[in-house]
């Protein structure tokens, strides 16, 4: 699992990155939020551990303002309810008040993927790994980016079933009014690696997935 930490207490930030590279993590490290910006932008990582009291953009602002499709634990000393609200409104899929324990840091992100079950056969010359969100097809594997991996298994839920729009947008962006520009753009980089003719537009409805 290829895990960002944006920390900029380094005495903090070494000493998680030396744990989870003992569990068998890949660790970048980032100490504020030009460096996270940059990492994310030409890399694809599987989970993002991110502080709020960061040089240059806050932690919250960093996921209300940019476009972060990266799951998202907070990890941070502010620890008010509405630090709490604000962090999960912002889109993070956990949050860790400091101090804490490496081993419930842990636990957390164990929690967080343990449903996940190796490659799902999509078609007869692909298949799709939604521990490492890659797409095998004909001995090459395609990252996928977590946004497009979350598009693809909610299709997979109901292969050959018309998905309606509304129920895409409500599901893929919760709380973004106006998101139907990024639906379409997901959709096109969606088709571009599982092939066109697999995802069907429904004209003013929705879309359909068709395995083949």
């Amino acid at each position: 699992m290829r895990v960002l930490i944006v920390e900029d207490d380094t005495e903090l930030n070494e000493t998680i990155t030396k744990y989870l590279t003992k569990e068998g993590f890949t660790i970048t490290q980032c100490f504020d939020a030009l460096c996270a910006k940059e990492q994310l932008r030409n890399h694809t990582f599987d989970l993002l551990l991110l502080d709020v009291k960061i040089p240059y953009q806050d932690g919250f602002r960093f996921l209300e303002e940019n476009d972060i499709d990266t799951p998202t634990i907070y990890i941070t000393s502010l620890n008010s309810i509405e630090d709490i609200e604000r962090g999960f409104k912002a889109g993070a899929v956990e949050y860790i008040k400091k101090p804490f324990y490496l081993k419930e840091l842990k636990l957390r992100i164990d929690s967080l993927f343990k449903n996940k079950k190796g490659p799902i056969p999509i078609g007869p010359d692909l298949a799709y790994d939604p521990d490492r969100l890659i797409i095998h097809t004909k001995g090459q594997e395609l990252h996928i980016k977590p946004k497009e991996a979350q598009l693809l298994e909610i299709f997979l839920e109901a292969p050959g079933k018309i998905v309606d729009k509304l129920e895409l947008l409500h599901r893929l962006y919760p709380h973004e009014p106006n998101s139907e520009g990024a639906l379409r753009a997901q959709i096109k980089n969606l088709r571009k690696i599982i092939g066109k003719e697999r995802i069907q537009t429904i004209k003013e409805v929705g879309y359909r997935f068709v395995p083949k």
